[in-house]
């Protein structure tokens, strides 16, 4: 009875087994991006630094990356402010507005690129987060990589005209 008992788990258990093999875990499959079932490249990079968290989302997640960013388009827009003011007034009317709204754009996705980037290159612990002392070590190298996508931005929606020289 007890043979017969295994011999019926092993036919009903061994093939689901085999299947499953073939596929991720499901914990896992949330990592695999192009749905080939195997973990290769950056998926393998997420997943790892998502088990050394602990399993918890990285920070910034993707709601405090948007307060962020919001942020930083706010002293974008105090900082380069005379570099959309066309007609000289102090005051941006609304094609003024929609040109630097439009650069901004394209500058947040940069910023976001470039967090990936120094967040790659200095995440010690790799967790895919930067800690306080990680985020000290990096800040010096964030704020050139944001002034020169700002400037570069800035210079190709001008036409290379030279925008962000006078800053």
């Amino acid at each position: 009875m007890k043979w017969m008992t295994a011999w019926l788990l092993f036919v009903a258990v061994v093939p689901a087994v085999a299947q499953d093999r073939k596929t991720l875990a499901g914990p896992l499959r949330k990592f695999d991006a192009n749905r080939d079932g195997k973990l290769e490249g950056r998926e393998l990079v997420l997943a790892r630094q998502a088990h050394n968290r602990g399993g918890r989302e990285a920070e910034p997640n993707p709601g405090r990356w948007r307060d962020i960013l919001e942020r930083f388009e706010r002293e974008f827009m105090n900082r380069r402010r005379k570099d959309f003011d066309e007609n000289g007034d102090g005051q941006l009317d609304e094609g003024e507005r929609r040109e630097a709204r439009e650069v901004w754009e394209a500058i947040s996705e940069g910023m976001t690129r470039i967090r990936e980037e120094v967040t790659t290159r200095y995440d010690r612990n790799d967790d895919g987060e930067l800690n306080d002392e990680e985020r000290r070590e990096s800040k010096k190298e964030t704020e050139r990589l944001r002034r020169e996508l700002e400037d570069r931005v800035l210079a190709e929606h001008k036409g290379g005209s030279g925008a962000g020289a006078g800053r």
